[in-house]
């Protein structure tokens, strides 16, 4: 089908809508949140910490989230996290008094904001698997993929300029109308006759999680491309608790960090909009290793340079290689894990690759303050490409670009 009929369709339409909004809305609280700490600390590592918290959180109950979505309505998950970030803006507009939010308040919204990551993307992706059908599935990932990345060129550039103006009120009041505008698109969506759960409730959710560990370490593949993401995680983080600091540190304000942030996203769309165009009929581990290597060499040159105009080139090239990586690696994954297992098994990569996140974004800042911004950006872009291209001569990598492995289970 076309791309018109997709729209067409209301259910996938009131989808696609609340996921922009969603997206945008977690854009501008970020980079909101990012520059507020900046304000009131100016200190990278209370604001590596601050990112921390929020990626522990999340890390903390993925495996949770992955479980529930087997066995429930995912729609459930994804309303209720739209209403817990609403009321988390509310909360911050209360107790800000007209300034800036006390620091231990972003501390809170943090931890929550991480929370209902857990519960909202697995939930996401399951939900949208029961809304679309298989021969359309490709097609719609590409939609929703351009309009969240078009979020990432608004959200930063809107919350940017609205910072500037030290108005931090307006954005939180933004936001919460935006959560709430995501959740009713949400709550709109009815129910396919054909919807049935994807697992059945035969175990307990211990057993479970506990079966996801097991398929995943009897799956080389699966383990040697999460322990590479693991790395590979831990240095993206480190450059982007690393991005406001350089903002700062060079003197180019809010709007500066919003244009950079921006540029990231502007990057993103147009590596959505190719590969929504380019059909790779086998994505493999091997092109997404060596986007990584590519982007490792990005992050020494984003050392290297000094002029905004260059940083937001080379974010720019930043955001067209993640989308690489995170359009690449999902669909190898597929095409391995079952869909009776796919939202435990799922999460518990994504624990794995994320769980350095955490611990990088809660001492990057620590680091960059005894030995530079600079340098940090320098040895995280050298470790992403050692780490590639070690990773690309493993023997289970090799054996599967060659057409040797067609995935396990």
């Amino acid at each position: 089908m076309s791309e018109k009929s997709i729209l067409k369709e209301k259910n996938f339409l009131l989808f696609w809508v609340g996921s922009f909004l969603s997206g945008l809305g977690d854009s501008m609280f970020l980079i909101t949140a990012s520059w507020m700490v900046v304000k009131i600390t100016r200190s990278g590592t209370i604001l590596g910490i601050l990112m921390g918290t929020m990626s522990l959180s999340q890390m903390l109950f993925s495996l949770i989230g992955g479980a529930l979505v087997d066995r429930t309505d995912p729609k459930v998950f994804m309303l209720a996290s739209g209403a817990i970030r609403m009321v988390a803006m509310l909360f911050l507009v209360i107790v800000s008094f007209g300034t800036i939010p006390p620091l231990w308040a972003l501390f809170v919204v943090a931890t929550v904001f991480g929370t209902a990551d857990a519960i909202f993307w697995p939930a996401a992706m399951a939900f949208k698997q029961s809304q679309v059908r298989p021969n359309q599935y490709v097609q719609a990932n590409g939609i929703l993929m351009m309009a969240w990345q078009t979020t990432q060129i608004i959200g930063p550039a809107l919350a940017g300029i609205l910072a500037a103006s030290g108005h931090f009120d307006d954005i939180l009041v933004i936001n919460a109308a935006i959560y709430g505008t995501a959740s009713a698109c949400l709550a709109l969506i009815k129910a396919r006759r054909n919807e049935t759960p994807i697992h059945k409730k035969s175990s307990t959710l211990g057993r479970d999680i506990v079966d996801a560990f097991r398929y995943v370490r009897r799956t080389p593949l699966l383990l040697v491309t999460s322990l590479s993401a693991f790395v590979v995680n831990a240095c993206l983080a480190a450059v982007m608790v690393a991005i406001p600091l350089v903002a700062h540190e060079l003197r180019m304000g809010s709007q500066g960090f919003g244009f950079m942030t921006a540029a990231l996203g502007t990057g993103g769309a147009l590596g959505a909009i190719a590969f929504s165009i380019i059909r790779i009929r086998r994505p493999t581990p091997r092109m997404t290793l060596i986007s990584t290597g590519i982007e490792g060499l990005l992050f020494i040159m984003l050392g290297l340079v000094h002029h905004l105009t260059l940083l937001v080139v080379l974010l720019c090239l930043v955001g067209i290689v993640e989308v690489a990586v995170n359009t690449i690696a999902p669909s190898v994954n597929q095409r391995i894990i079952p869909p009776s297992m796919f939202g435990r098994v799922i999460s518990l990569i994504i624990v794995l690759m994320s769980a350095s996140e955490p611990v990088a974004k809660a001492t990057s800042g620590w680091i960059m303050a005894r030995i530079g911004v600079a340098h940090v950006l320098w040895w995280a872009g050298t470790l992403e490409l050692l780490v590639s291209i070690t990773t690309l001569f493993i023997p289970v990598v090799q054996s599967y670009s060659r057409g040797e492995i067609q995935g396990s289970g």
